[in-house]
């Protein structure tokens, strides 16, 4: 049976309530005007190197927007301001497209269906520069990173009939490459959103679809060449599947939701190949999901919004999802995107979230213990491995960490410490040879196996 958490239950009847637990701090507003109506995407980025990560978000809508609010240093945020007025902005990422040290913006949408880069100039942005346009029916998503291995933070973006790969050539010049078509399809292709994970454990990242033909991943040969892989075995409409490891064996598993109002957990065995396990109930029909450790056990718990609620789903012993905490609820705010950063780099994952009519709020996270996830690989990973010139690293929590390089005779060959999630590492000057990396923060330690070619 379903269990849900309420402090003061007699509130119900106001218009919103926070949950009281000693793990979420009250709900703090950053905007409720016109300029968070709308909100299809938040991210985080730090826009000004002052080491806090700042909120960017678009909104959609005939009045649409990419914005962004500052990062204070001290728990809360600067007023909205504006980098352009695009009507319909489906989505938005944030990475150093030019290798300048400073984290661009890119969005898709617009009346064209657009894809627009949006250049960080020391701090601020100029005028936006095209990258695609006219991806129609619709343009519905966009991810960054490095899927070529080649130092340049690539782009993939769907659109309801297409998947295509933007190679950056080097300076923010990119290159489109279509990954797959209708015409090039053995399947019905109408992709719906799309996540980026290293679901085969080969060192490389690949993609995960929810697509009309099922669930889908999209293998990556580590040169950006993507093969599909239809995972389903059910005719089913997939959508908002998201990755991550449910059951601590190290290797991202799927939970997704169907066109039959399902929800479904699909394990991965390992070598990306995905089956299916168990529906799970107790979901909600979620708009939104993202995983952090709200209780500290290690297991990563599903953070969620739904009509009305932002709310915590634990991740039990049974993987079923069966508890519920309950973060915060307003009955006038239909809750939608959702994120997670350390706002104020304690080094614990605080929680923002958005209701579709207006509304910009974080909750602080106030775990005394933070998060420890028992599963390296949910904390941080290096790619490519193995490795020539360099390795970038990913990180699955914003904040600075530390880089140790250690050679078999433990001795230290390489240091920094200031590395962020994209940051690449060069290491040309290292002979080839096995290597162990270790990243720390106070948050916790990852260790992996470096092979440098």
């Amino acid at each position: 049976m379903l269990k849900r958490h309420f402090l003061l239950q007699f509130i119900l009847l106001c218009v919103g309530f926070s949950l009281g637990s000693a793990q979420i701090g009250p709900v703090e507003v950053i905007d409720n005007s016109y300029l968070t109506v709308g909100i299809s995407q938040i991210v985080s980025a730090d826009l000004n190197n002052d080491n806090h990560d700042d909120i960017v978000f678009s909104a959609t809508g005939s009045s649409g927007r990419l914005a962004y609010c500052l990062n204070t240093g001290n728990s809360s945020f600067e007023a909205v301001q504006i980098v352009d007025s695009l009507s319909f902005t489906k989505g938005v990422v944030a990475g150093d497209f030019n290798n300048d040290g400073w984290m661009d913006l890119v969005s898709i949408g617009n009346i064209s269906y657009d894809v627009n880069i949006h250049y960080n100039e020391n701090g601020s942005f100029g005028e936006r520069v095209l990258v695609d346009s006219g991806i129609f029916p619709s343009i519905n998503e966009v991810v960054a990173a490095d899927f070529d291995e080649d130092g340049d933070v690539d782009l993939v973006v769907i659109g309801q009939h297409s998947i295509d790969h933007h190679r950056n050539l080097g300076e923010g010049v990119f290159e489109k490459e279509h990954i797959l078509t209708t015409s090039s399809s053995e399947q019905p292709l109408e992709l719906l959103d799309i996540s980026v994970m290293d679901m085969d454990d080969d060192g490389d990242l690949d993609l995960v679809c929810g697509e009309t033909a099922g669930l889908v991943t999209y293998v990556n040969s580590g040169q950006a060449v993507f093969s599909p892989v239809y995972h389903s075995i059910v005719t089913e409409i997939v959508w908002r599947a998201h990755p991550f490891d449910i059951n601590g064996d190290s290797f991202p598993d799927v939970i997704f939701k169907n066109s039959f109002g399902e929800v479904k957990w699909f394990r991965n065995d390992g070598s990306g190949n995905l089956n299916f396990v168990a529906i799970l109930p107790s979901f909600p029909d979620f708009n939104s999901l993202r995983t952090v450790d709200f209780n500290n056990d290690g297991a990563l718990d599903a953070f969620v919004s739904y009509p009305n609620n932002i709310s915590v789903f634990l991740n039990n012993s049974q993987h079923d999802f069966s508890e519920e905490y309950v973060v915060y609820q307003d009955n006038a705010l239909y809750m939608d995107e959702i994120s997670t950063m350390d706002i104020n780099n304690d080094g614990r994952e605080d929680y923002i979230w958005s209701g579709m009519t207006h509304t910009l709020a974080f909750h602080l996270n106030t775990n005394s213990v933070g998060i420890a996830p028992k599963r390296p690989s949910e904390l941080a990973s290096i790619y490519p491995n193995p490795s020539n010139n360099y390795f970038s690293v990913s990180t699955h929590m914003s904040g600075k960490y530390q880089l140790k390089v250690y050679n078999i005779r433990g001795q230290v060959v390489l240091e920094t410490s200031e590395v962020y999630s994209g940051t690449n590492i060069h290491i040309s000057q290292l002979p080839p040879g096995i290597y162990i990396s270790v990243l720390s923060s106070e948050i916790g330690q990852y260790s992996s196996k470096l092979v440098v070619r």
